[in-house]
């Protein structure tokens, strides 16, 4: 995707590019930005060559001329133009109204208002002044002969520092390219004249040297490690660039830039259930890359967004399958506790979701499985009196083993001869006594 551009002739046009430059960035605002680049400029009274405050012929009146065209083949312009200041505006209306190319004099004002343009004074001040200065030199005595052979070298120094006008070149973000031009004409010139000195050769020259200098420099770019570009020209793929360094590609093609090196994505707690419906938060690592830059910026549109979803869908299959936590008898490799076991599965199942898209994927790990805060305190309970539980039922048993131990060694070594009470006696009180013992132990 080419950068945007807006140029401007002379040193006027640089305030001029900040009226239009906010339009350049809009989606489809070529047009607006060369239009309200002239405009700034035409309704700038400092400004002798173009709009208001340029100079009159020399009749003492003021007359414009604009142009405007749009790539591939759009164009239109308006000549002799003594009562709206913007001509360039006028002359993007036939263009986008009509199938003529030019309208000269009566003609162009009477379209101007039947769309609608304001009059306008043109002639400032400072302007007739100008004139006023230039007739009392009496060089409009010879000056109808030819403008080329006025007599006065002041004069002639004049006319050659005043014939300019406001060219602007604007390259849109979808390589679009557009020309417009907005001019009062030469100071002074024989009323009825069209243009600012240049001739239609001339115009075709200079218009093609733009042209092929902005065809050139923009398509001048800087390729980099790890990036790439997939180009497209006319809505057709054309290939991908991976070259590194300063490089030139046409800038007619649609530039999309595309990081192709190793990334990994930590998501954002996702809510899912296990296999007993309890509600889970996970947060999962992926590791992945662009290894198809075709795929992933055409197939889809935006690979990264496809990533996270096909993560979390993922994720929402694989442990819908398995439960957070069984009782400790329970086998626990059916278990989220066994991470590699869940990990594996995630990896495969985000891996060939992806790959149609070309996007490889050499990990996702879930990082954290934690229960959601509605329900964490309720299993923190039930974990606890589990826990406890089974902390009772192990310190039964060894009390119960010690017992048994106990009488029967007695027996067997004939140091004491019970009978049923006595027995039963003596085991209640090495019962008690073993208990009161491990009670003291405990934590």
């Amino acid at each position: 995707m080419p950068d945007p551009i807006l140029l401007s002739t002379w040193h006027f046009g640089l305030p001029a590019n900040k009226a239009g430059w906010p339009h350049l960035l809009k989606a489809g605002g070529l047009l607006d930005a060369l239009e309200q680049t002239c405009v700034a400029c035409e309704l700038d009274p400092a400004v002798d060559s173009v709009g208001v405050g340029g100079l009159p012929d020399a009749s003492g009146e003021v007359s414009l001329d604009g142009a405007v065209m749009l790539s591939p083949a759009r164009s239109a312009g308006v000549a002799y133009v003594r009562r709206y200041a913007h001509p360039v505006s006028i002359a993007r209306r036939l263009m986008e109204k009509t199938p003529h190319k030019l309208l000269v004099g009566e003609g162009a004002e009477r379209f101007a208002a039947s769309e609608g343009f304001a009059t306008a004074e043109l002639l400032t001040n400072r302007a007739h002044e100008k004139w006023e200065a230039w007739r009392a030199t009496g060089a409009h005595l010879d000056f109808h002969v030819g403008e080329r052979e006025a007599s006065d070298p002041e004069v002639r120094k004049a006319l050659d520092e005043s014939h300019d006008t406001i060219g602007v070149l604007g390259l849109d973000a979808s390589g679009k390219i557009g020309v417009a031009c907005s001019t009062s004409g030469r100071a002074f010139k024989l009323p009825g004249r069209v243009g600012a000195g240049f001739g239609p050769g001339q115009w075709a020259a200079y218009a093609g040297a733009g042209a092929l200098g902005l065809f050139g420099f923009g398509g001048l770019a800087r390729g980099r490690t790890g990036r790439a570009w997939v180009l497209g020209l006319f809505g057709r793929y054309r290939g991908t660039v991976r070259r590194t360094g300063l490089m030139w590609v046409n800038p007619l093609v649609l530039r999309r830039r595309v990081d192709v090196r190793l990334r990994h994505w930590r998501s954002e707690p996702m809510s899912v259930v296990d296999a007993n419906g309890v509600e889970l938060r996970v947060v999962v690592l992926v590791v992945w890359r662009v290894k198809d830059t075709a795929r992933a910026v055409l197939a889809v549109d935006d690979h990264r967004t496809y990533l996270r979803e096909c993560v979390e869908a993922a994720l929402s299959r694989v442990l819908s399958q398995v439960p957070a936590e069984l009782p400790p008898a329970v086998i626990r490799d059916l278990t989220l506790r066994n991470t590699d076991a869940v990990g594996e599965a995630l990896t495969r199942m985000v891996a060939a979701d992806t790959a149609p898209v070309g996007l490889e994927v050499f990990s996702a790990q879930p990082t954290r499985i934690e229960y959601a805060p509605e329900i964490a305190a309720v299993m923190q309970r039930r974990r606890i009196a589990a826990l406890d539980a089974q902390y009772r039922d192990s310190v039964l048993g060894s009390v119960v083993d010690s017992v048994e131990d106990t009488v029967t060694r007695l027996t067997l070594r004939g140091l004491v001869e019970l009978d049923d009470y006595e027995r039963k006696a003596l085991v209640k009180d090495l019962t008690v006594a073993f208990c009161t013992g491990r009670g003291e132990m405990a934590p």
